[in-house]
């Protein structure tokens, strides 16, 4: 079979505003509609994230029987609401290595198998309320404590297991089941968290 070597790389930059508007409905007969009297943007967010991907595939005629990766990411988010003035600012560089293999149980069977392991590290980091309310609830026990999460370092391990089946003698349809759980540990504190998904779905 053949092997191949993949190399990715790519950027994304998105930038929303959040804009307020005044409006008045105007009912005359000519107009029935609403009028903007006044607009202005009361906040911003922006998201940018620099991606770098290396791949090698053991090949067949056909397909891979394994996989090996690496991967680097850097993203960095820049929240700001103007007035009263508020931020969250979180600059963030990902690492890891990952792999898959593809196991041939059948004709019309295939059934994949993958781990990765990952490490985020923090680079900065910065959350301030300027608000009328600090001790709203929604600061104090979800925007702060979120805040504070998110900027730590953490280890990742994932793990991912699927399974696909033709259902018909053309192999045009088929069934496919996949589970997918990460779990992640923080350098510091005992905040470790999982996050499991499952799948089934069909080809036709």
């Amino acid at each position: 079979g053949k092997n191949i070597s993949k190399l990715e790389l790519s950027y994304s930059d998105n930038k929303i505003s959040g804009i307020e508007y005044v409006q008045v409905l105007d009912n005359t007969f000519q107009v029935q509609k609403w009028i903007t009297t006044y607009k202005s943007i009361r906040s911003t967010y922006a998201l940018s994230d620099l991606s770098l991907r290396y791949n090698f595939f053991k090949g067949t005629d056909f397909e891979y029987k394994w996989r090996a990766g690496a991967t680097f990411d850097y993203k960095k988010s820049d929240d700001l609401y103007i007035l009263p003035e508020s931020y969250r600012k979180l600059n963030d560089l990902i690492f890891g290595v990952n792999g898959k293999a593809n196991l041939k149980l059948k004709s019309s069977g295939r059934f994949l198998a993958g781990i990765s392991v990952s490490y985020k590290k923090n680079l900065d980091a910065a959350y301030v309320y300027g608000g009328a309310d600090a001790s709203s609830l929604v600061i104090t026990d979800f925007m702060t404590p979120d805040f504070q999460y998110l900027k730590r370092d953490y280890y990742k391990l994932g793990g991912e297991v699927s399974y696909f089946s033709t259902l018909s003698k053309s192999n045009k349809t088929g069934i496919f089941v996949k589970a997918v759980v990460d779990y992640y540990k923080p350098t510091e504190g005992s905040d470790n968290r999982s996050d499991v998904n499952l799948g089934v779905g069909f080809t036709f």
